[in-house]
């Protein structure tokens, strides 16, 4: 795992930063369809862990994406944000949501977690750690974990002309191996997952038609050729011991 120097003031940094025009400037409501299909592909993947109905927390919930895909499936979601903005839209859209910046904040009224969902979450965390370690307490008996993080090695790979993608974006960086170490040390159980193979996309390309030609392209392709420590994101599965 990859660390850069991360101020004192960063969580105060990336709530300001998530702001409504940080939101608008993105055009994530413009994109509402493509990212609950896509948040839904992904769950059912965790629902081969762990079947719904039961407790999801989408942790990192923007405006809710995963949370109005976990209902549909048959999950109770609850949604945790440290962007004001965005906990105030997602509770707007009939969620339950809170702020928070570690599990030590969530509210007494939550109850035990039987999924949890963290896409494009842990590499902002000053300590994913024992934020991980923490999050495992809260979850129910045999409850399971779905992590998304950026592929370090992808930018490795690509030198010098990659962005800079430090603090306030990234605080920490991961290839498949040190995601996989983080997540043992912190008590969980990683799943091998038999849909994220080398064949995946081919045998499945038919659900990636509809976004391939209608909705966003290059977000869809990206993440249509995405395979776990080769391209853009890490996919992991864990269970709670």
């Amino acid at each position: 795992m990859g660390r850069s120097e991360v101020p004192e003031n960063y969580e105060t940094a990336m709530e300001e930063r998530y702001d409504e025009a940080y939101y608008k400037s993105m055009t994530y409501d413009r994109r509402w369809r493509f990212r609950v299909g896509r948040a839904r592909r992904w769950l059912g993947y965790l629902g081969e862990l762990r079947r719904p109905p039961g407790n999801l927390l989408d942790i990192g919930c923007s405006l809710g994406y995963y949370l109005h895909a976990a209902r549909q499936l048959g999950w109770t979601p609850f949604g945790t944000d440290i962007s004001p903005h965005a906990v105030e839209v997602t509770r707007s859209r009939g969620f339950q949501a809170f702020q928070s910046h570690h599990p030590d904040d969530f509210p007494d009224w939550l109850p035990p977690l039987d999924a949890v969902t963290a896409a494009q979450v842990v590499e902002h965390l000053r300590d994913p750690l024992g934020y991980l370690r923490a999050l495992r307490e809260r979850m129910a008996p045999g409850g399971v974990i779905y992590v998304q993080l950026p592929n370090f090695q992808k930018l490795l790979n690509q030198g010098p002309a990659v962005p800079y993608v430090g603090p306030p974006e990234h605080a920490q960086f991961f290839t498949l191996d040190t995601a996989r170490r983080m997540l043992e040390k912190a008590g969980w159980e990683v799943v091998p997952h038999p849909k994220l193979r080398p064949h995946y996309i081919g045998a499945r390309i038919w659900r990636w038609i509809p976004e391939l030609l209608f909705e966003y392209p290059r977000e869809a392709i990206r993440e249509a050729s995405t395979v776990n420590g080769r391209l853009s994101n890490l996919h992991l599965f864990a269970r709670a011991n």
